[in-house]
């Protein structure tokens, strides 16, 4: 992850917030570690409460080492991006000619998504990277999971409840 990574303000802030998770949840089962091993003089061999709170810590600490990596790459995007073209923090309109037609919207987020909504792409998707840069009438192609896919823009907005 060497490449700055792009978050509208909301998506930071979940960011934040689950970097705060799972510290407590980390410290949460190193405090359980210390509780299972005070049982017995064996309690550092043969004892799965001991081996599943260690387990439990270490896949913590991986998460928490993960999320906070990302947070020292970040940029939050806090101007708004205008709808002349799709950037991040814009809902896209667009239809879908490999699979019949099909017309859909999907709103551009962040470069990570803690959470999405279910009409949420993030940037580094393959489909928010064949979306991003395109104006409206423009028809984009490439590929999503090894299928070849032409989306032709339809509409761009600003997806304003993503920068309160």
């Amino acid at each position: 992850m060497d490449d700055e990574m792009l978050f509208l303000p909301r998506d930071f802030r979940r960011l934040e917030t689950a970097i705060a998770d799972f510290d407590e949840k980390y410290r949460t089962h190193l405090g359980s570690i210390g509780e299972t091993a005070d049982i017995s003089s064996e309690t550092w061999h043969d004892n799965p409460a001991f081996d599943e709170m260690q387990q439990l810590a270490k896949s913590s600490y991986g998460q928490l080492k993960r999320l906070e990596a990302i947070r020292n790459q970040a940029k939050v995007l806090t101007e708004r991006p205008t709808a002349e073209t799709v950037q991040i923090g814009c809902r896209v309109r667009y239809h879908r000619t490999d699979l019949g037609g099909l017309e859909d919207e999907v709103v551009i987020g962040s470069s990570f998504l803690v959470e999405s909504a279910d009409d949420e792409v993030s940037a580094s998707s393959p489909i928010g990277q064949l979306l991003l840069g395109a104006k409206v009438g423009d028809v984009v192609k490439g590929k999503i999971a090894d299928r070849a896919v032409t989306l032709t823009i339809k509409e761009i907005t600003v997806a304003d409840e993503y920068f309160d």
